[in-house]
């Protein structure tokens, strides 16, 4: 049979693991699921207690097929992974009352940054995918109870964040050039998520609304509601904290957007 790829995922000798490889993993196997005639992938755990944990508290078992011999747990400082394909209130909510919750506010404090800096990533799926049917989003959080801080993961697979703007910049060009063929300028990766989070560039809808996700989340730092706010999308690598703007050697496939809540002043708090 044309298209057959078998994999065996081998973590016996993993002896680090974060949330961002686990969401990664998951979505280089939805890929070769949509994109492999047949596909199937056999596996073991790591050796690694820490390592272990983390892979099952983190709901990883919960989007792949076991063997009825692994036991699933959860932990109270994890938010499990959650997938999606489109914005979704509901899910926000839940990433919000965890965080409000493990930073001291309760669960029933409406925290906007936390809520809207979620929808935003969600919504960027949809507008950054236009040219990759069935993108889909994954996120988790975790608790630092040493920084009392919520670590935000968030990964999606569509159109990375560079190809897309490269695309709006070649048909500008073409339009301004009045030529059939795009005209893609050379811009480095980072640079152009850079153009991104500025709010330089318009989504394939061409609605005004649209394109703005990633600035509203550059603001949400800016304000100081969120920080430690990472993107790594193709080979570029952002972080807006440090003023870190690097390229990578090797290309990353999809988008990932990482940052951490920490708990505000009552007096900047405020309704979604």
């Amino acid at each position: 049979m044309r298209n057959r790829l078998r994999l065996y995922f081998d973590m016996s000798k993993v002896e680090s693991l974060t949330m961002d490889a686990i969401l990664y993993t998951l979505s280089r196997f939805h890929y070769y699921r949509r994109n492999q005639s047949y596909f199937s992938v056999r596996g073991n755990l790591p050796s690694d207690e820490h390592c272990q944990n983390l892979l099952i508290t983190s709901g990883f078992l919960n989007y792949v097929r076991t063997g009825s011999g692994v036991r699933r747990t959860s932990s109270p400082s994890i938010l499990t992974i959650k997938s999606g394909l489109k914005a979704d209130g509901r899910i926000a909510k839940q990433v919000r009352t965890f965080a409000s919750e493990k930073v001291g506010m309760g669960g029933d404090h409406k925290e906007p940054s936390i809520y809207n800096t979620m929808i935003e990533s969600m919504a960027n799926t949809i507008n950054h995918a236009y040219s990759n049917i069935g993108g889909r989003w994954w996120l988790a959080a975790v608790h630092d109870v040493e920084r009392n801080c919520v670590c935000f993961s968030f990964l999606d697979n569509g159109a990375t964040i560079p190809r897309t703007v490269k695309k709006k910049y070649s048909e500008s060009f073409s339009l301004i050039a009045k030529k059939v063929v795009p005209i893609t300028p050379t811009i480095a990766d980072s640079e152009l998520i850079m153009s991104a989070l500025k709010g330089e560039y318009r989504t394939q809808t061409g609605e005004e609304h649209r394109g703005k996700g990633l600035p509203r989340i550059l603001e949400e730092a800016q304000l100081g509601h969120i920080n430690n706010l990472v993107i790594v999308s193709a080979k570029g690598f952002v972080n807006i904290d440090n003023d870190e703007i690097v390229e990578l050697s090797d290309r990353f496939h999809g988008t990932l957007l990482k940052w951490n809540y920490i708990k505000r002043k009552e007096t900047d708090s405020g309704n979604s």
